[in-house]
């Protein structure tokens, strides 16, 4: 998707995000909108919440092979942008905390806390396929774990300054 502008009329800062995200469901509680509504805009939000500064360039989180190609070939050929912790199961627990009411602070909280992009390499991505990580996170999910699809493939990532470049 890449970065939306602020002109573009899709965009949304993340506090419209989070508000879209609980109108929604509870149009969706009241029976007056179909579930479906709600992941199709839950499915463009996480999209647009972690490329919010950039799909590559502006992305805080990125494998140091990824990195390493893009300082080699200064395009981002052959790189992904991956969601740490798959959609499938964000999605699942976005619905879990919105079916016990949580609150504005708490669904922010919980998408800052497992919303994070991290830019791969082809070849990684590959890594999460061949070892039946690529849509699921292989262990319950919690802060100390959401990096677990890393640590299991043995990618290792590292935090990239964009304003100090």
């Amino acid at each position: 998707m890449g970065r939306i502008s602020t002109k573009n009329e899709i965009y949304m800062d993340k506090s419209t995000m989070i508000s879209s995200i609980l109108t929604l469901y509870k149009a969706h509680r009241d029976s007056s909108l179909p579930l479906a509504n709600l992941l199709i805009i839950l499915n463009h939000i996480m999209w647009a919440w972690t490329e919010y500064n950039g799909k590559y360039r502006g992305c805080t989180w990125w494998s140091e092979k990824a990195y390493e190609q893009f300082l080699d070939t200064s395009n981002y050929k052959g790189l992904r942008h991956d969601h740490i912790v798959p959609r499938k199961e964000l999605k699942e627990q976005v619905i879990r905390i919105l079916e016990e009411n949580c609150t504005y602070e708490e669904l922010y909280e919980f998408l800052n806390t497992y919303l994070i992009g991290c830019i791969i390499t082809s070849d990684e991505d590959r890594v999460f396929n061949s070892i039946g990580l690529k849509d699921t996170l292989g262990s319950e999910l919690t802060a100390k774990n959401k990096w677990n699809r890393y640590k299991q493939a043995n990618i290792k990532v590292m935090k990239i300054n964009w304003s100090k470049m």
